[in-house]
């Protein structure tokens, strides 16, 4: 699995650990509805004791990998695969967004492809940017270690058939009512309109959408799969929070304008870039005090374009028609990856420390060129950049534990591993084996479904054949010809 997010049963097919999950969370809540190509949904709440991933993510500290440490939070985007053999297209929007202010006519319909270039994209952000940024013009300012621009990618399908989809919603409308958002209708605007901007008919519009219209022509739905990262919200809800100060609002702000700089370091720009595509936590610490807690991260990178990678603000930030940036913004974004270096680098020499054996070197920096090499023994030419910086860290540090050298490399290894493709075709239950094909019935299936033509082998004897009855059937029903031999002696009085 990817991003740090192991099955915690290797010989579990991803599509049957993602049912397991699925089926599991407690809750379901729809993240944001504001993509140009996508609903984004947050499934939560699946009891640690039955969830079949587990965390052994380097930005979680370090920790060792423990199968006791389950994921029970991730998030789910949906998007509309156009049918086979038509490109990407713009159509009118099937439903309708929760808030009436945020209104977008226009949906995107996606391919199998595109999706694809959308995982792949993603997954070189979350690797390339959890190191530090080599290549781009301008003064590269102080980097860290392990601190990405964005969640993993943990799994993706673009092949679900309808009983599946409809397995994939039900789970949905079964959870979602009690966290269903509170709509803003335009006002004026028809009741029959203001309805349609509730959370579950918002979604029903979404999925009929789907099977009605699309699946037909063998379109449909693919489903992304991300890790959520801890505590983390959309900086649209976090500024909505009653009491917000405003050195609390611009420090998100700032955080956000820091992750957007990394990105057009690497070349990339977000044309969808708004509050709702940006994620931010308030939890962990990535600044030393008196800094407050938390970090930016962005999502949603379906409508992306290639861009000359440069460090330089004033050539970033007019590509972006949602966010607002002065020259005190950029001084200050500045500080703030100045303060973020150096905590980054006290911090991964105390991991230097945590490692038993003792790695023998005598620096930080000796201890980044040592898992360097380690790094491209293992990935050769595809290993990242690794020269300089440090590592964000959460207000708790890590555990206690002691990881040894290989421990290490072998979570950063597999932090890099790319997303896992999986099919979801299948109907399903708690039973996974129900859910064999007709075809391969008699494998699994209970031995009283077993056909007719090797009833004799398996089933109960009292079902055998009256031809070989003699050989396994009660003796009271024994042949009168045969009675004589086993008669009970008479009676002695």
């Amino acid at each position: 699995m990817k991003g740090g997010v192991i099955q915690v049963y290797p010989t579990m097919t991803p599509q049957a650990a993602f049912r397991q999950f699925i089926t599991n969370c407690a809750s379901v809540r729809i993240l944001t509805d504001t993509s140009r190509s996508s609903i984004t949904l947050l499934f939560g709440d699946c009891p640690e004791n039955q969830s079949p991933y587990y965390h052994t993510r380097i930005s979680h500290g370090f920790r060792i990998t423990d199968a006791s440490r389950r994921v029970r939070h991730c998030l789910i985007k949906l998007v509309l695969l156009a049918p086979p053999g038509q490109p990407q297209q713009i159509i009118a929007r099937p439903f309708l967004m929760s808030n009436s202010a945020l209104d977008r006519p226009d949906f995107l319909l996606e391919t199998p492809a595109s999706i694809v270039a959308e995982v792949n994209l993603q997954h070189r952000i979350f690797r390339d940017s959890s190191f530090p940024i080599a290549g781009a013009n301008g003064a590269a300012p102080p980097q860290c270690y392990f601190s990405p621009i964005c969640p993993a990618i943990i799994n993706y399908t673009t092949n679900i058939d309808q009983v599946s989809l409809e397995w994939f919603r039900d789970i949905i409308f079964a959870r979602i009512a009690p966290f269903a958002r509170v709509p803003r209708p335009r006002p004026g605007e028809p009741v029959a309109t203001s309805n349609r901007r509730h959370d579950g008919q918002i979604l029903l519009d979404f999925f009929n959408y789907a099977i009605i219209t699309l699946m037909p022509q063998g379109g449909g739905v693919g489903l992304v799969t991300m890790e959520f990262m801890s505590d983390c919200m959309t900086l649209g809800a976090y500024l909505g929070v009653p009491g917000r100060t405003a050195a609390e609002r611009q420090f998100m702000f700032n955080l956000s304008y820091i992750q957007i700089r990394r990105l057009g370091a690497l070349g990339i720009v977000h044309q969808d870039c708004h509050v709702d595509n940006i994620m931010v936590n308030t939890t962990h610490r990535y600044l030393p005090p008196p800094y407050q807690l938390g970090n930016a991260f962005l999502i949603d990178f379906g409508n992306t374009r290639l861009a000359q990678p440069t460090w330089n603000f004033p050539i970033i930030m007019p590509r972006y028609q949602y966010i607002n940036l002065d020259y005190l913004n950029v001084i200050y974004a500045n500080q703030l990856m100045q303060s973020m270096h150096a905590y980054n680098r006290a911090f991964l020499d105390q991991v230097r420390h945590q490692i038993t054996p003792q790695v023998p070197v005598a620096t930080v920096d000796d201890f980044i060129a040592r898992a360097l090499a380690a790094i491209i023994a293992i990935l050769g030419p595809n290993a990242p950049n690794l020269n300089g910086g440090g590592r964000t860290s959460s207000e708790n540090r890590f555990s206690n534990k002691k990881i040894s050298f290989d421990e290490f490399i072998d979570m950063i290894i597999n932090d890099m591993k790319p997303p896992v493709k999986f099919d979801l075709i299948e109907t399903t239950n708690n039973n996974p084996r129900s859910h064999k094909s007709p075809l391969n019935k008699s494998r699994y299936s209970p031995r009283s479904h077993k056909s007719p033509l090797n009833k004799s082998r398996y089933s109960p004897r009292s079902h055998k054949s009256p031809l070989n009855k003699s050989r396994y059937s009660p003796r009271s029903h024994k042949s009168p010809l045969n009675k004589s031999r086993r008669r009970p002696s008479p009676n002695i009085v």
